[in-house]
């Protein structure tokens, strides 16, 4: 371990020394961020000596609390890290810190004045439109579907897969309707379709499910849809299960027949059968689906919309380490889940479906206990975003959650700026300092235990997708909105810049 550390530390040290020595244009500032502090801190204090620059250090955390997670606070490496963090950082020129508890703890023991500078979030976080959220959980309907997980999820996509051979077996086994069997469909109106009639021992329904519902037609071997509208039957979406189904091959066919000819006429009803007849049960089922996923749908009209009865999107950004008890919301999500599978809640308390974003060494361990948990209304996935596509999930989701509780209890995770950035109320595990960043009852809801964050998360997803909001929630919506509203731009040529330029 020591030697890893050793030959690491040496690595960074030639690297760093070649850019900031040798490659770097001569600046007037060097800005650094805090930790890591070994060995960045010497280069860069030896840097400003060699261009003659000021050096800035924004002190985010402490490295030396975050080296004692790993080896006990009191290891003798520990200590020496610590000693050479204070001695260096007192050469800096400039300061900022993320909190006035860091600000003071450096005035008041190490004789550094700070200036605070609290995190925000860019621009580019900000909630995500539907359209977006449907591709971007669309993308991710592999991670989303993984049958290693046995819960609400994976059921659903078991039974999805069911519809879509049921789709196909149905198209492959539809008895043609000739023209004199088909006289029944002339009946159709704009009130809707209706009637019976059987051919060649094959019955075939139509119902009246009145204005705008679906009714299935069944031409010549295959299957479209037609919605009774005001101005008479239009082509549509089969509906399998409640949902909307793929659309059948010859659809477009037939809606270009359709829209030639009056619907319920005999030249209407002849050429749609003709467009039908074109089509064979394995073009039928070689043609795309509309993309389709567990909580988003895109319409026959390109529209998109989320699914009825969708679970709430719970996120949380780990690092897998030991400042991040996982442990916590795992056992949570169990009472939450115990809770919402009582009867007098099944109807009040929505699925969660929770996206644990984030690699880290505890990241196998903590999955492997998931996958053995029999979860009936919890799903757990985790899932590694490419950039641009992580503001948009934290856009997308309905609550946060953090577990962060700090290596010096001075610093604030940068995980939930990011998801006030984009609207989003969080449950955030109470310490020392973390009131500056979450307004408890305003902002988000701070925590203690596992009991404690199920308990919030029952009461901000009590009546989750019903007529009426839940009030609370709502609270808390806009309390973000109003409260963090300023950007990291902003808030940078209102408090760094000044200071900086004056070093000119």
């Amino acid at each position: 371990r020591l030697l890893f550390l050793a030959c690491k530390a040496l690595h960074q040290l030639l690297q760093l020394l070649w850019l900031l020595l040798v490659w770097l244009p001569r600046p007037d500032v060097i800005l650094m961020q805090n930790p890591p502090a070994i060995p960045t801190m010497a280069v860069c204090w030896l840097a400003a000596l060699r261009h003659k620059a000021h050096w800035a250090i924004d002190w985010h955390n402490f490295g030396y609390t975050i080296l004692g997670l790993s080896m006990g606070p009191n290891h003798w490496l520990v200590r020496v890290a610590r000693f050479l963090e204070v001695s260096w950082g007192r050469r800096g020129h400039i300061h900022f810190c993320v909190t006035q508890a860091m600000r003071q703890e450096l005035q008041d023991k190490w004789g550094i004045a700070a200036i605070v500078l609290y995190d925000r979030p860019p621009s580019f976080f900000k909630r995500t439109d539907i359209l977006e959220a449907h591709q971007l959980f669309s993308k991710l309907t592999p991670a989303l579907e993984d049958p290693s997980f046995q819960d609400f999820l994976s059921t659903w996509h078991h039974v999805h897969q069911q519809e879509a051979a049921h789709r196909v077996s149905t198209i492959a086994t539809t008895t043609k309707i000739t023209a004199p069997a088909a006289t029944t469909i002339q009946e159709g109106s704009s009130a809707g379709l209706r009637g019976t009639h059987t051919s060649g021992g094959s019955r075939t329904a139509i119902t009246d499910r009145g204005p705008h519902q679906s009714c299935n037609l069944l031409l010549s071997g295959s299957c479209v849809s037609a919605h009774a509208t005001a101005e008479g039957p239009r082509v549509g979406r089969r509906q399998v299960g409640g949902e909307d189904a793929a659309p059948a091959a010859g659809q477009q066919g037939a809606k270009q027949q359709w829209q030639a000819h009056p619907p319920g006429s005999h030249e209407g009803i002849q050429e749609a059968a003709a467009a039908g007849a074109a089509t064979t049960p394995e073009a039928e089922a070689a043609q795309p689906s509309p993309p389709v996923c567990a909580l988003s749908m895109q319409q026959q009209s390109g529209t998109v919309r989320w699914r009825a009865g969708r679970p709430a999107i719970v996120v949380s950004s780990t690092s897998w380490t030991p400042d991040e008890d996982f442990g916590m919301l795992l056992e949570a999500a169990c009472m939450y889940d115990q809770q919402a599978s009582q009867p007098e809640h099944a109807s009040s308390l929505p699925n969660v479906l929770f996206l644990i974003t984030g690699k880290g060494p505890q990241r196998d361990m903590y999955l492997s206990r998931l996958r053995a948990l029999p979860l009936r209304r919890v799903a757990f996935r985790s899932i590694w975003l490419e950039a641009p596509d992580y503001p948009k999930l934290l856009g997308c989701a309905d609550l946060g959650v953090s577990l962060h509780s700090s290596s010096s209890g001075l610093d604030l995770p940068m995980k939930v700026v990011d998801m006030f950035g984009c609207g989003l109320p969080v449950c955030a595990l109470a310490y020392s300092c973390i009131s500056e960043l979450v307004a408890d009852g305003e902002t988000g809801l701070l925590f203690t235990s596992a009991q404690g964050l199920a308990d919030n998360l029952a009461s901000l997803l009590h009546g989750f997708g019903s007529q009426s909001p839940n009030r609370i929630l709502r609270q808390l919506q806009e309390g973000v909105r109003e409260r963090q509203s300023t950007r990291w731009e902003e808030n940078w040529q209102a408090v760094a810049s000044p200071r900086l330029l004056t070093t000119k």
